[in-house]
């Protein structure tokens, strides 16, 4: 009973939440609103392609493989992307 309360409680924060957030990207985009939803609509399709893939990898290379895809994300964000370097020379 106490876990069915706590997701009650989830949902009406996360859902108001989204609320919110929609109503800040409409705002933001005075005249766009197509445009915003079609953005909405693309990044939905491609989360819901997110589990879709872990259960692939995890069909192909075995669960034990496929726990620490979700890692790659942060992985990647530490290593960064490569650094330009500038050479400094004087009188140039």
């Amino acid at each position: 009973m106490i876990y069915l309360l706590i997701e009650f409680i989830d949902e009406l924060v996360s859902g108001a939440g989204e609320a919110m957030l929609k109503a800040n990207l409409f705002s933001s985009m005075p005249g766009q609103a197509a445009a915003a939803q079609a953005l909405g609509s693309v990044s939905g399709i491609i989360g819901k392609l997110i589990p879709l893939g872990m259960a692939v990898a995890a069909q192909t290379y075995g669960l034990r493989t496929a726990i620490w895809l979700p890692m790659a994300g942060p992985v990647a964000l530490l290593i960064g992307p490569p650094r330009r370097v500038v050479h400094l020379t004087p009188g140039t």
